[in-house]
């Protein structure tokens, strides 16, 4: 009994430490001057989570509404900013 309520008290702190995650903002809808910049134009940025994604990169499926998603085309070029 006491393993278990050891256990379901790591649980209730961890399920914590994760709803705070959620007060991020993506700035996807801040950064859509930079469409057509070269990738470099990302770097003052400096948000985190990002993901930069060429056109033959292959990136999973998760959905992370905190995470700002960049597709670059072959030359390096801004083509979309998302979040998700």
């Amino acid at each position: 009994m006491r393993n278990f309520l050891v256990i379901l008290s790591l649980l209730a702190v961890a399920g914590c430490e994760n709803a705070s995650i959620g007060t991020k903002t993506c700035p996807a809808a801040d950064l859509q001057h930079l469409i057509g910049a070269p990738q470099g134009a990302l770097d003052p940025v400096g948000y985190d989570p990002t993901r930069i994604a060429g056109p033959d990169d292959v990136v999973t499926m998760d959905y992370n509404p905190q995470r700002l998603d960049v597709r670059v085309d072959a030359g390096g070029r801004i083509v979309s900013i998302t979040c998700g």
